[in-house]
């Protein structure tokens, strides 16, 4: 196949996702493990996009077994088939033995990631942090006050079926906190198939709660070894990380699905990234690593950061002006939302659902527009 016949036909599938991904947000119920089909709608377009914009790469390849994911000699297991190994064993024995067998999945699974780690430092030290803080994350209940609000403000999100207006029971709309975190926990309630109704009583929705706070923990600590292994070597990334992991405050704040860890952690890595930036010869060619037919290079991950990023919520806003409604179809309007709980509106202090339009509702200040103008 030519070069101008590839474009075309990413350029078709990027077309195709993006339509698919504004179609499946147009709807307006929710359903169990709607965030999880819609994401991976949306890493499609994105890989679709990417593929289709960045030039295929140049230069000498290096296949994925010259990586740090392949065997090395003297090593029985690789880290890919570890990783795969693991991964098989946690997904197995979550589902079979539930969330009350899940500490021991876990276990287990990191049991299966040591053979690779032993001559790797930094995968070693991740493997040890993640066995001080994954086993026992859900395991409790929310605790900190704010766990339950915020974790409150995130299941309306998936129940009103609206990630912009984010409705707090009796206080009404809920504006005062950056919106990032009660994106992660309604994704990975929906990821994880936590029933988000209310009076649903689901079961141990700490560990979806908790996780994307824990996973944002986990790669500002990444960062911190990455960033004094360029500077000092192994031995000090991996003190450095192993001493930040267990210091009192930052181990807390990693195991509470409140706002102040996504705020280190993004400061800490971007500051990490500062660090290799320096430190990086600015001659370097990006590496391109060769995967079955692909070629890869961080060029490409880059672009489709950006774009699994922007896209979906551009094309959200595209798609508050358009519903699926039954016996009509897909039907154009202006922007409305839901003023009040879904569902909850017998709880005392909650209104009477009902809909809302914006203050400023003329064509101009139409959602869709905005989305346009973002993606143009």
């Amino acid at each position: 196949m030519t070069r101008e016949r590839k474009n075309l036909v990413f350029l078709m599938a990027a077309l195709v996702a993006t339509l698919g991904m504004l179609l499946w947000m147009a709807n307006q119920e929710p359903f169990a493990f709607g965030p999880l089909w819609g994401a991976v709608i949306a890493v499609m377009a994105s890989a679709a996009w990417v593929t289709w914009l960045v030039p295929e790469s140049r230069g000498a390849l290096i296949p994925w077994r010259g990586t740090l994911l392949g065997r090395q000699p003297g090593e029985l297991v690789s880290p890919m088939a570890s990783i795969a190994l693991a991964m098989t064993i946690l997904t197995v024995g979550a589902t079979l033995g539930g969330y009350d067998r899940l500490p021991i999945a876990i276990v287990l699974a990191l049991l299966c990631l040591l053979p690779s780690s032993i001559r790797r430092p930094g995968l070693f030290v991740m493997v040890a942090i993640c066995a001080i803080y994954l086993p026992l994350l859900g395991t409790t209940s929310l605790l900190d006050p704010w766990e339950t609000h915020y974790g409150e403000v995130a299941r309306e999100i998936l129940a009103r079926n609206d990630w912009i207006s984010l409705w707090w029971a009796q206080d009404k709309w809920f504006w005062s906190k950056p919106v990032l975190l009660f994106w992660l926990e309604a994704m990975s309630m929906g990821f994880l198939g936590v029933d988000f109704m209310p009076d649903a009583n689901p079961a141990h929705p700490e560990w979806a709660l908790r996780l994307p706070v824990l996973l944002m923990s986990l790669a500002a600590l990444a960062a911190i070894y990455a960033a004094v292994r360029r500077s000092f070597g192994p031995r000090a990334g991996v003190l450095a990380a192993l001493v930040t992991a267990t210091m009192p405050q930052f181990f807390f704040i990693s195991h509470q699905a409140i706002t102040d860890l996504p705020l280190v952690a993004a400061i800490t890595i971007a500051a990490c990234c500062l660090i290799v930036a320096v430190e990086e010869d600015p001659e370097r060619e990006a590496s391109v690593f060769q995967l079955g037919p692909w070629r890869l290079s961080l060029q490409h991950l880059l672009l489709f950061a950006v774009f699994v990023l922007v896209l979906p919520q551009a094309v959200y806003l595209i798609s508050r002006n358009i519903s699926w409604l039954e016996g009509s179809g897909l039907v154009a309007h202006m922007d409305r939302f839901l003023y009040g709980s879904a569902g909850n509106a017998d709880v005392p202090g909650n209104p009477a659902p009902r809909d809302q339009t914006p203050a400023f509702n003329g064509l101009g200040s139409q959602p869709f527009l905005q989305g346009v103008l973002w993606l143009s």
